[in-house]
């Protein structure tokens, strides 16, 4: 009897023993199982803050490459010839600092160091309309209208002629020569040239701006560079409007512009075909090269408000899978508008973004989309080359501010206004 007890204890004992050992593995099978959930885990999270980083360093790596596109850097005293401003030389932008400061807002010891440096600056007279200011001098004005045609489109795309006189008749093409195959002996038939003329009335625009009073010589960089910047940027702006949205009015000062000229080239989309992005489909991107003369098809570029380019253009394939924009990069190239540095290419014309071409957001019946064409065979920007700079002693004197306004002389003709293809939306 004690011996069957023993045996039946100590199979229980056995049995106890194989439940425990079975346990504790299934236990560390578990507990291992869930260190590798864990440790897949804690290797997601680590992988998520590498990628984190690696993301924040690109942005930084972005930010700081933008900031060298766009910024300017205006050296010191301490960064000598690292100048890179929209002067030839930061000798240039302090002579005309010095030279604003002298001459526009009177500070006599600016004027005498333009003297003791050999540097002439000819002032306005006093038979002028204004109360002082300068003649801007041809070294000063490169700088400006480089600028004007670094922001805006029309000018560094259309024919500008120098304007040596208030009015001016500039011929234009309105016929060519005829080739003839006489027989020997046989005197050829003469033609000539057919040529017309471009009526150029430069009109004054003027632009205004306001600086501080409290000024000192040191900031003549600074300020030249001020002045520079804003007249250029407004007249590039006024130039755009009116060169393409022109309307003869008041408004922009009577010049008739790309998109409402009489002769501008016009393809109209289909019946159906009444929003921006069906006007941009591919057989109208291709339709408006076959729309003008060959003669066109020089220095022509495709026009786009940046809204419907990226949105309706950019992403299209061709037949082959293919992007139809590529964008190259110029060495050298000086068009912050197009993507720093890199021009769109579509069909193989440059595409350039114009600010004042209708929108998106202005997708409408019997609009135009987009424009295609030569500028410079179409149009012509007349150029006085006298450019002034004045102030106002009086106007905003409540604020310690000087009111300075610059002034150009010019005007915008078309010359043969076919050579330029608009696309517009079908009407309802």
């Amino acid at each position: 009897m004690v011996a069957a007890i023993e045996n039946e204890e100590t199979r229980l004992i056995r049995e106890l023993n194989d439940l425990v050992r079975g346990s504790t593995l299934k236990s560390d099978q578990a507990i291992a199982e869930l260190r590798g959930v864990v440790d897949a885990h804690d290797k997601a999270l680590q992988a998520q803050a590498q990628l984190r980083h690696d993301v924040d360093a690109m942005a930084t790596d972005f930010r700081k490459g933008i900031k060298q596109i766009l910024a300017r850097n205006i050296d010191g005293p301490t960064s000598r010839g690292s100048y890179r401003g929209g002067f030839a030389s930061r000798d240039q932008a302090r002579h005309f600092g010095l030279a604003f400061l002298g001459h526009v807002l009177g500070m006599e010891s600016a004027r005498k160091r333009l003297a003791e440096e050999g540097v002439e600056i000819r002032a306005m007279g006093e038979g002028t309309d204004s109360a002082g200011g300068f003649l801007v001098p041809e070294e000063f004005q490169a700088s400006i209208i480089r600028l004007v045609e670094l922001y805006g489109v029309f000018r560094r795309n259309v024919l500008v002629v120098p304007m040596s006189r208030d009015r001016q008749l500039w011929p234009k093409r309105t016929g060519g020569l005829t080739v003839y195959c006489p027989g020997e002996g046989v005197a050829p038939t003469k033609s000539d040239v057919t040529l017309g003329q471009v009526a150029l009335t430069a009109k004054k625009w003027m632009t205004l701006t306001a600086v501080s009073r409290e000024l000192e010589e040191d900031a003549a960089i600074a300020i030249a560079e001020l002045v520079l910047d804003e007249i250029a940027l407004a007249l590039a702006t006024k130039e755009d409007l009116c060169g393409f949205k022109g309307d003869g009015t008041s408004t922009y000062f009577g010049i008739t512009g790309v998109l409402g000229h009489g002769s501008t080239t016009n393809q109209a989309c289909a019946a159906t075909d009444t929003t921006f992005a069906l006007a941009c489909k591919w057989k109208y991107l291709t339709g408006c090269i076959g729309s003008l003369p060959t003669w066109a098809l020089l220095r022509a570029r495709y026009y786009f408000h940046r809204s419907v380019f990226w949105q309706h253009v950019v992403g299209q394939v061709d037949s082959s899978g293919q992007p139809i924009v590529k964008f190259v990069t110029t060495a050298g190239s000086d068009a912050p508008l197009q993507l720093g540095g890199a021009t769109p290419l579509l069909l193989g014309f440059p595409v350039e973004l114009v600010d004042c071409l209708p929108t998106t957001a202005d997708t409408a019946i019997s609009t135009v989309a987009w424009l295609f064409g030569s500028l410079w065979r179409s149009w012509m920007l007349g150029a006085r080359r006298e450019m002034t700079i004045d102030q106002s002693k009086e106007f905003l004197f409540d604020t310690d501010q000087v009111a300075v306004r610059g002034v150009q002389r010019v005007d915008i003709v078309a010359s043969a206004a076919e050579g330029v293809c608009k696309t517009t939306t079908a009407a309802a």
